[in-house]
């Protein structure tokens, strides 16, 4: 699901080779997926973390630069990184406020792609900006990519193929059993997925958690089949069968 996501920088961001690509909240699954397929298009990555543990464990994950927006001013980083040229495509799960920080941030002719709204700030427009710079600021879900077959197709072949060929490599943080699903919630919740720690994951450290065998597996059917939009939330949606 994380890499469906993900491609949206490709699919609507054209992300290419030699551009610079700004991953905003880069340790969530989304993230880390979109750190990889900068890197599998020859794209440059700068994520950003608010967390100091996850910078160094996102560095490892294959992040090219990594801003530490706790520490770091980020307009500053990304314009040193970019010689000055400001980044081509953003990918922000975060909105808020903080919109205005990426259109300053943000290259000539720019796009920054809002896939979520984290931030509980109402989002100005940073109208000024986009008039100056010429920016393209888009929303953007998977559903964009799953109700239409033509880019489902290009998603799932991108996808399939690079997790065939292992460029694209999941990273499990920690495994739960079935019955174990209240204390994968309180993990999840925890928000240590990025952190060092003993668990299963190792290398880069924990990124990915996978609550169970049985949702990667539904996850990995999911890419593999034809459902679109509907189809799925009514499965997802439906409730559930009590037992007598």
């Amino acid at each position: 699901m994380q890499y469906l996501t993900a491609y949206g920088v490709v699919e609507f961001g054209g992300l290419k080779e030699g551009q610079h690509l700004l991953i905003t909240a880069a340790a969530s699954s989304v993230g880390l997926a979109a750190i990889q397929i900068a890197k599998a298009v020859g794209a440059i990555s700068i994520a950003t973390t608010r967390n100091k543990a996850k910078a160094s464990a996102l560095s490892d994950a294959g992040a090219d630069f990594v801003v530490d927006t706790s520490r770091e001013d980020l307009v500053q980083r990304v314009h040193e990184i970019t010689s000055g040229k400001g980044f081509r495509l953003a990918f922000d799960p975060v909105a808020g406020p903080g919109l205005e920080t990426l259109a300053k941030a943000a290259g000539q002719g720019a796009m920054i792609i809002e896939y979520g709204a984290l931030a509980p700030e109402p989002t100005p427009y940073p109208l000024f900006l986009a008039i100056g710079k010429w920016l393209n600021i888009r929303g953007y879900t998977l559903f964009e990519i799953n109700t239409d077959p033509v880019r489902q197709g290009r998603a799932k072949k991108f996808i399939i193929d690079k997790l065939a060929d292992g460029t694209f490599r999941p990273i499990i943080a920690k495994t739960f059993k079935l019955d174990e699903i209240v204390q994968a919630h309180r993990y999840m919740e925890s928000n240590e997925h990025l952190e060092r720690s003993s668990s299963t994951s190792k290398g880069c450290g924990n990124a990915l958690l996978l609550v169970m065998s049985s949702l990667f597996g539904w996850l990995r059917r999911y890419v593999a089949s034809s459902f679109t939009w509907p189809t799925a939330a009514a499965a997802i949606m439906s409730p559930p069968i009590k037992s007598a």
